[in-house]
């Protein structure tokens, strides 16, 4: 899963801004895929020396959040955590079927 994510360079169309627009009438929570995607291991990250870690530079909070993922692992953030892909992992107790 692809994410792109301003929170860290201060980039104001990201996919939580688009989010919000599109969900306007719907509840957005911190409970939501796109959520926990986009602040995954964010609340540790320094955002700018003035600021605590974690401190959204798009939406002017910070986000203490720790969510946990159980069925996404990182496979790759961009050095300014601008992009940001995750892949689904195999359910527990299931191996990887190689050819």
């Amino acid at each position: 899963m692809l994410i792109v994510f301003g929170g860290a360079t201060g980039f104001h169309l990201d996919d939580l801004a688009h989010s919000h627009e599109m969900a306007r009438d719907a509840l957005f929570s911190d409970q939501s895929l796109l959520f926990k995607l986009s602040y995954k291991g964010f609340a540790d990250l320094p955002t700018r020396p003035s600021d605590h870690p974690g401190f959204d530079l798009v939406r002017q909070h910070p986000v203490p959040y720790r969510p946990t993922l159980t069925h996404f692992a990182e496979a790759f953030t961009s050095e300014h955590w601008l992009v940001r892909i995750f892949e689904v992992t195999p359910p527990a107790g299931e191996e990887e079927e190689t050819e």
